[in-house]
């Protein structure tokens, strides 16, 4: 299934300024899940241009390791990519606040982003809160998939 999303282009640690999660409350932060704040993930301070993309929300290629999802995106055409850590988040976020319900539940994401010491990174989002684990490319897990964009050149 397919829909044509708006990104703010908000980083990672803007929206979890403004946001001022509650832990009491959702949407929230995974409790004690905050290493990718540090200084040398510097990625979860990049914002980008906002823009309109066309975006996968099943969570394709679950169940496959890194390298199997990256063959299997690719197939699919050079204008298809994974869809950013931050914009699965922001999506997230937006989609829980406007509907009360989760986008995914039984979904994490593989996200293109790495770690510090180079271990991708995955993401989740559900009633504890939005998380960020790092996950080895490859151990495949039976949910953890990922969400594919197809940018607009608009």
């Amino acid at each position: 299934m397919w829909f044509l999303i708006y990104d703010t282009g908000f980083s990672l640690k803007d929206m979890s300024v403004f946001l001022n999660f509650n832990p009491e409350q959702e949407p929230r932060h995974y409790r004690n899940n905050g290493w990718w704040n540090f200084v040398e993930n510097q990625w979860a301070n990049y914002d980008e241009e906002p823009n309109y993309y066309l975006l996968e929300v099943t969570g394709d290629y679950k169940g496959k390791g890194w390298k199997e999802q990256e063959k299997e995106i690719a197939n699919s055409g050079q204008e298809f990519q994974r869809a950013s850590t931050r914009l699965m988040i922001s999506l997230s976020i937006a989609w829980f606040l406007s509907k009360g319900v989760y986008l995914q539940k039984t979904c994490y994401h593989w996200g293109p982003e790495s770690g510090a010491n180079g271990v991708r990174c995955a993401s989740c989002f559900d009633e504890k809160g939005f998380a960020l684990f790092n996950w080895n490319e490859l151990c495949p897990k039976k949910n953890l998939g990922t969400f594919i964009i197809r940018k607009f050149d608009f």
